[in-house]
Formats: structure tokens, C-alpha cells, sequence
């Protein structure tokens, strides 16, 4: 694709094309959404007043509401705040270790 004197990478032309379908759904109202819940129940969202099934949910196990991983993210925010701000290279925190373990 020419544009004056210049020829578009293949890379310029795929951004191009990403921020026109972007820009065409949101103005469609297909993407870009931010849903109207105070709280969610993990299968339904609101958009525009309309309770509508999340077919959208990355949460394929449903734990995103399990009140034993909530309770335990409490009790690690409680104890070590909202975020381990250092590189694992440098500093771990106790808890990822104690996951692995479990995870294993």
C-alpha cells in the first residue's frame, strides 16, 4: 500500500487495519463495553439496562466467585498488601512458593 512516497510495512498496514475494526466496533457496540453491575454472579452481565448471559468469560472453572479463593486472596491482601512489587529474580514472595507447592 503506497501512501505519497512512502510504501506501508506489512506491520503498518495490519495496525492500521486492528484500529479500524476497533474503531468500527466500538462505534457498533459490539466491543469495548463496560458492563453496569455493582457485583456479578459469574454468568450474567448488564449492558444498556438488559441482563444478558456472559458468553465473554475467560473463567472456564467458575473460580473467579469461589468463596474459598476469595477468602484466601483477603488473607493474602490482609498480610502482604495488593501487590509484591519486586522481580521474583531478586525477591519472592512466601506465597508463590506455598502455591507451587500446592499447585504440583
Amino acid at each position: 500500500m503506497e501512501v505519497g512516497n512512502s510504501v506501508k510495512s506489512k506491520h503498518e498496514q495490519i495496525l492500521e487495519l486492528l484500529d479500524e475494526v476497533s474503531i468500527s466496533g466500538k462505534k457498533l457496540g459490539i466491543i469495548l463495553q463496560t458492563v453496569e453491575d455493582d457485583e456479578f454472579d459469574g454468568r450474567h452481565v448488564t449492558l444498556k439496562g438488559k441482563k444478558l448471559k456472559n458468553f465473554s468469560s475467560c473463567s472456564y472453572l467458575g473460580l473467579d466467585l469461589d468463596q474459598r479463593l476469595m477468602g484466601g486472596a483477603i488473607d493474602a491482601i490482609t498480610r502482604f498488601g495488593v501487590q509484591f512489587s519486586s522481580s521474583r529474580s531478586y525477591l519472592s514472595s512466601p506465597l508463590y512458593g506455598e502455591l507451587e507447592e500446592k499447585i504440583s
